[in-house]
């Protein structure tokens, strides 16, 4: 429980409390501890303003705890933990600042959806210290593998970064599924608050420290593409005969801004598990994309379906703002469709058509055969646009992987001269093809 004293609410909170399995000297190890910490390492930061001490239960605090018994009453969250006590262990502290969130690794989506947050109103120095703050804390947890027990990290909107409920340290090293929930948690977090930081600086950061410009990924403005009209793109250091951004003289309505999504008009859904693999469905996704604009219909997407499980480990990687609001949109306008992170999100548009990707697979489009090549073109070239480079992650948090690295391994420096051809044959997927090549 917190009780906050009237004449210092601003400055100091009084957290509180006598839980079972906890006792006043667990308390004051806790709080040696964390000024140990801190006086250990510059950059490990706590609210505690001073030790422990311990106090007669209050009037009237059990009568609070025994009152409540649905989900969400006082006496119902805590009943379990002060039930019966007849004293409590106070530890001062400073109250956080307000807009703080805490992030824990329990579940990697609710992490990112609370960087989301606090991202959005966080200017490029602030979020420059919660970088900052969140790579220190990896040697800093690789030291104390106990700080990895239930991991909570509070972080402020000024991006300073706090480590809190301390006590779950105590008791030594983290179970292995403790570990399990840990790992690639942090990181998670530093590529979400990176991508943050690219999509306002226009460049990024690989794991080696090579900075990129993505300004060419993250634009769609016509007097960009104008003024970049004769800039080739790259792709793996071997220039193509295309440019950096799309040409809106291209062809035919294809290539005009994407209309808004509107709930009064008919929407195709893409959930789900796709059909085939990895080239059936990606034909599956140009032809919804096709069938929508030939029929005048909209295009949504739920977030977890097969589409972006067929897209995000090649393509179009999370750059995070709500796993984020800056890629999501830059998703969006791409291939003008709605993602959804719910089917919730369905409720009040006039028409929902759950679409078969196994229907989309065999569909066929009756536009003229020039317009359907430069819409299918755009749609091929988009993709190759925003092809991953080894920064970023997936709807589940994974990391992408560089679509460059297997033929940097084979040229090395060379990559940009090599002339090289590709056998796709499933014959030599697995074993035979490595019997293959360790003849070669």
């Amino acid at each position: 429980m917190k009780q906050v004293p009237q004449q210092q609410q601003q400055e100091e909170e009084w957290s509180g409390g006598s839980r079972r399995g906890f006792s006043f000297s667990d308390a004051l190890q806790t709080y040696n501890y964390a000024v140990e910490l801190a006086l250990k390492y510059d950059n490990f930061r706590h609210f505690y303003t001073g030790p422990p001490f311990e106090m007669r239960t209050p009037g009237g605090f059990q009568q609070k705890i025994n009152k409540g018994s649905r989900r969400g009453d006082i006496g119902s969250e805590y009943r379990s933990f002060y039930e019966g006590a007849t004293s409590l262990i106070i530890q001062p502290s400073r109250a956080p600042p307000k807009g703080s969130i805490v992030i824990r690794c329990y579940n990697h989506q609710t992490l990112n959806d609370r960087l989301d947050y606090i991202l959005q109103n966080m200017d490029l120095e602030s979020k420059q210290t919660l970088l900052g703050g969140l790579e220190d804390t990896l040697p800093l947890a690789k030291s104390h593998p106990e700080l990895t027990k239930d991991f909570e990290l509070m972080i402020g909107p000024d991006g300073q970064s706090y480590h809190v409920d301390l006590d779950r340290a105590k008791g030594g090293n983290p179970r292995r599924r403790e570990e399990q929930f840990f790992e690639g948690c942090l990181d998670g977090a530093i590529d979400i608050v990176k991508m943050s930081i690219s999509m306002e600086t226009g460049e990024v950061q690989d794991d080696v420290g090579n900075v990129q410009r993505i300004s060419a990924t993250l634009t769609t403005t016509n007097e960009t593409e104008t003024q970049n009209e004769y800039e080739l793109l790259e792709i793996c250091n071997r220039p193509t005969n295309i440019g950096k951004f799309e040409h809106f003289q291209t062809s035919q309505n294809t290539l005009q801004e994407c209309p808004p999504i509107a709930k009064d008009k008919p929407i195709i859904i893409l959930d789900g598990r796709g059909y085939g693999r990895t080239g059936n469905k990606l034909t599956e996704f140009l032809h919804a994309i096709q069938e929508t604009r030939d029929r005048g219909l909209q295009l949504g997407v739920m977030k977890h379906s097969w589409v972006m499980g067929t897209i995000l480990p090649m393509w179009m990687a999370i750059s995070n703002v709500k796993y984020t609001r800056g890629w999501k949109r830059h998703f969006e306008r791409s291939f003008c469709i709605k993602i959804f992170d719910h089917k919730s999100q369905l409720r009040g548009y006039r028409e929902v058509i759950p679409m078969e990707s196994k229907e989309l697979l065999f569909y066929r489009s009756e536009v003229p055969f020039g317009e359907y090549m430069a819409s299918q073109q755009r749609t091929i070239r988009t993709l190759f646009r925003n092809y991953n480079t080894g920064v970023g992650r997936d709807v589940w948090n994974q990391r992408v992987r560089d679509m460059c690295s297997g033929i940097r391994s084979l040229f090395g420096e060379a990559v940009g001269d090599a002339t090289y051809s590709v056998i796709h044959s499933r014959s030599l997927e697995g074993e035979p093809g490595f019997r293959l090549l360790n003849n070669v």
